[in-house]
């Protein structure tokens, strides 16, 4: 086997779970920052990124397009980051379409929406505290 290779019996657990547990929500209990998809997108990323390393740029972009396409309200904003990350970077390998373009134009306005919110919430906490004794 070739070091940093996928084992062969990895790439199938995480197909079997893509295709056939695409719905799994995990459990968010005790973790701020998870969402019910979170599992499912991971394996989804891994899945993609396993089909680019073998030359199937076109199967990883559907993957994910699809992935975000029915679960991406369910996915905590850092795991959506890091497959945009991914996909965009697929997306200028493989050439950029209108549908990629205006994709990418979404996502950066729904992630300026969450720093925005996330900045007020800060801001409002910092001055709800009394500093004096």
């Amino acid at each position: 086997m070739v070091a940093g290779a996928e084992s062969r019996q990895k790439v199938e657990i995480t197909c079997f779970l893509v295709e056939n547990c695409s719905e799994h929500k995990n459990s968010i209990a005790g973790c701020v920052n998870c969402a019910p998809a979170d599992t499912v997108a991971r394996a989804t990323a891994d899945l993609a990124a396993f089909e680019r390393r073998m030359g199937d740029a076109r199967a990883a972009i559907r993957l994910l397009e699809h992935l975000l396409a029915i679960r991406s309200d369910e996915i905590s904003y850092w795991v959506q980051a890091e497959i945009y990350q991914s996909l965009g970077r697929m997306y200028l390998e493989s050439g950029v379409t209108p549908e990629a373009r205006a994709r990418f134009s979404n996502i950066c306005h729904k992630f300026s929406e969450a720093r925005n919110i996330t900045n007020r919430w800060s801001a409002g906490s910092m001055h709800s505290k009394s500093f004096t004794g």
